[in-house]
Order: structure tokens, then sequence, then C-alpha cells
């Protein structure tokens, strides 16, 4: 039996239910809240509660019934029709009637309007829409707009993946700090249309994190504190009242939520807790063209044994999550390199897009990202995209920098800086030096020393 906190007692209880459930039988369905109120004299919280719960049981866990009763009524006025078509297919009568009665309650419509709008609807139902491929092709459909591409498109919702520590929340908040200020991240994040209001959710992180974060980006930006007052942050979320948060939440053309896990009243890896917020909180905003991203932890797998095929079943939880969203994105993390004062952080972060329901050009890239404490910023460098690289290939890449930063080093040296960035153990370090010669990308300059040809030598130094 379903628990909550009110002072009735278990026989009334089980008396409104069977009343209720007479009601329905009775082909009077509109009358069950009626009574409830008058069975007992519950506060007006609990009536609500009460409420739920007796249609649950009534009619049994549904979610049009749920998401309806829990909908705000300006969702339910921008999305009557659709709350109709699916009334419609609710197979048992009398909970359709239900429904219809409670939809017109909270909008403000009377009944018999409602039941007549029922009717059309019904009768759009219905009819087949049968067509030819020439006449689809020929048909006017709205074009996919972006806020911010290629994670930001109107109406959608994106997934943005990695473990923890890897950049996620950086990432979009930098993203919401750019499309507040109308400014592009290099050529890899970039402006379609200036957004009137953000919101994001950061149950993550806390206000000392995000403020710190915030100065550095406002800083690389080249922005003042009065520039980002249309991004909002908030550092909480009511899940016991979907209904307030979504209130909030449809004031705003963005809406960030970091991250996903928090947000759930239950556990990620359930197809019903997932699938509850989906459609109480995700798809009303969806349907108002609000752009969503999603923050998700990756299952801590090594990259080694992962195939391409397999990189959406590294996202933590349910696969339903996966199902309900347009758009993925995998972030990977290299190691991290610190200046010799610790006063400059750098690591580099690749991109990868692996779902993409909405058939857009797209392109994965790979950034340097510099926290740089002697000038207070967060600094976006490009680099050039090699693919989702592996351990060995991470090693090349680093000692060849190395090489391009230092001009020469000994075995010693590569040795100390490599552990030093967590890069590889010492014992893999001969391995890498000799493969690195046998493909020609360095060279021995003399015994125990290397450096590159003479084609490659140059400075290139991120700390």
């Amino acid at each position: 039996m379903i628990k909550f906190d009110t002072k009735v007692s278990e026989e009334i209880y089980v008396s409104w239910v069977q009343e209720a459930r007479d009601l329905i039988k009775s082909n009077n369905p509109t009358k069950i809240e009626d009574y409830i109120i008058k069975a007992h004299n519950p506060k007006e919280e609990e009536i609500v509660k009460i409420r739920e719960v007796i249609v649950e049981i009534v009619f049994g866990e549904n979610t049009i019934t749920r998401e309806l009763l829990q909908a705000t009524p300006t969702t339910l006025r921008k999305n009557c029709d659709g709350y109709l078509k699916r009334i419609s297919k609710v197979e048992n009568t009398i909970q359709q009637k239900y429904l219809v009665c409670k939809l017109a309650e909270k909008t403000g419509v009377s009944q018999k309007v409602m039941f007549e709008h029922l009717k059309e609807v019904l009768g759009s139902v219905e009819e087949k829409q049968i067509m030819s491929a020439t006449e689809l092709l020929e048909m006017d459909m709205p074009e996919i707009k972006f806020w911010s591409r290629p994670m930001f498109a109107k109406g959608e919702i994106t997934l943005i993946g990695g473990t923890a520590g890897v950049g996620k929340s950086l990432l979009a908040l930098a993203s919401s700090v750019g499309m507040v200020l109308g400014k592009d991240i290099l050529n890899c994040i970039t402006i379609d249309e200036k957004p009137n209001k953000i919101l994001y959710y950061d149950i993550e992180n806390g206000p000392k994190i995000t403020r710190n974060r915030l100065v550095y980006l406002k800083n690389f930006f080249g922005a003042e504190n009065k520039d980002l007052e249309n991004l909002t942050i908030v550092y909480d979320f009511n899940k016991k009242n979907i209904k307030k948060e979504l209130e909030l939440s449809e004031n705003y053309d963005v809406v960030v939520l970091d991250s996903y896990r928090r947000f759930l009243e239950g556990e990620e890896n359930s197809s019903e807790i997932t699938d509850r917020f989906y459609n109480e909180f995700l798809k009303p905003l969806k349907d108002n063209e609000v752009s969503l991203a999603i923050l998700q932890n990756l299952n801590k797998r090594s990259l080694s044994d992962i195939s391409n095929d397999d990189l959406l079943n590294m996202f933590r939880g349910s696969s339903d999550i996966v199902a309900q969203i347009t758009q993925a994105f995998l972030l990977f993390k290299g190691p991290e390199e610190s200046s010799k004062n610790n006063n400059k952080l750098a690591f580099d972060v690749t991109v990868l897009h692996k779902k993409n329901r909405l058939g857009v050009p797209t392109k994965n890239f790979r950034l340097k990202i510099l926290k740089d404490d002697t000038i207070r910023q967060t600094v976006f460098l490009p680099l050039e995209f090699k693919g989702l690289l592996t351990p060995a290939a991470r090693a090349y890449d680093k000692i060849v920098d190395l090489l391009h930063a230092n001009g020469s080093l000994t075995r010693a040296e590569f040795v100390k800086k490599l552990i030093n960035s967590n890069v590889c153990s010492e014992p893999s370090v001969d391995n890498y030096l000799k493969h690195l010669i046998s493909v020609g990308r360095i060279i021995k300059e003399k015994y125990g020393v290397y450096t590159l040809p003479k084609e490659q030598t140059g400075v290139k130094n991120y700390v």
C-alpha cells in the first residue's frame, strides 16, 4: 500500500479507495475528488497527495494521468491538443472522461467545450496519415535551429557524458557564458542566436567552485559582471515538487542539468524512475521549445577494451536515458600538466559526437584547456582532432610535445616528466621511445639523448 503523510487512518483510506472504485463503476469519475474532500477534512497540501494516490490505485500506474496532474496550466494550454490525443488512446473510457475533466479544470475551459474538442481530436486521430514519398518530400518542415552549435539545438535534449573530473561542468558552464555573451569558443562551439535567458542547475559543484569558474571564464571572454545577469544559477532542485521546478524552468530558453542522477527521486538504473522524470519534467520543456543539456557520468572502463560502437553503452544508468535524448557527446580527458610553481594547469579534452538524431552536419573536436592563475583566466586553445586516443597514443604525443618544448631530452628526463604528468609508468618509457624511433617521429641525437627530426622542430608549450 502506498504511504503518505496524513493523519488518515488505514480504515478511512481503504474506504476512500473502495468508494472511488464504486464511483468509477457508476460512470461518475468526476466525483472522486469531491468525495475525498467530504469523507475527511484534509489539509490543502494533503489533498494533492491523496488525489494522486487514489487515481493511481483506481487506474493503476499510468504516465498520462501522473503527467497531467503535475503539469502546469501554461504547459497544458500550449499542448492541449497533444494531451487530448494521448488521452484519446486511453482504453479505459471512464479514465478517459476523468482526464478530460481534469484537463478542462486545469486549463480553465468548460467540460462541455473540452469534450467537444476531444471529438474533433478523435476524428483527426482516427484518420490514417497515408502519403507518398513525393508528398512527404514536398511538405514544409520546420528548420532545425540552434542557440549554439553543436550542443544546444532549440527544443531538443542533449546528453554530455564523461567520467568524473573530465571537464563536463566546465565546458557546459563555458558554453552557457558564451551564449549569454553571444561569443564563440574558438571555432568548436559557435553561436547561431543569443538566447534571452539561461538556467543552470548546478547541483554537483556548489557556489564556491562555480563562482571561481565564472570569474576565470568572464575574464577569458573579456566580460563584466553585469554582462552575465541573464545567466541564472540554482543550487537545489525540489524532487518532491517537480511542478514548481517546471514553472521556473519554462521561463528560460536554455536549461542545463548538472548532473543528471541528482535530479532523480530514485535509482538512475530504474527505467520507471528515468521515464517518470522525462515525462514530468524534460518532455514538457522540450515541447515548449526549451533547449536542454543533461550532464551524466560514464561507467569507468579502460579505453583499450572499448570499440567505437560500444561508446554509447558507457553512460551510467538506464538505457532509456540515451533513448530519450536527441544528441549525445562524450568527453575524454588527457593527462594534466602543471607549471613548476603550480600556477598553471593544462589538459586536453576530446569531444566525440556519438548520437545525432537531428542529422545535421557536425564534427568531433579537441581542445586544450589552460587554467592560468597568473591572469585569472580559463583559456581555450585549438588542437588537431586525432580521434579517441589510447593510453599509448597519448604517450606518443606527449613525448613529441616534450621534445617540441625542450629541443632534446635524456631518458631520465623523459621518465620524470611522463610520470609527473601521469602519462605512463617507467617500464613503458623505453618501449614508447623505441616505437617512435622506428616510425621516424623522433631520433637519437646521441646515446641516451632524444630529439625531433629537423623538419619537426619547433617550440610548442602550453604551461
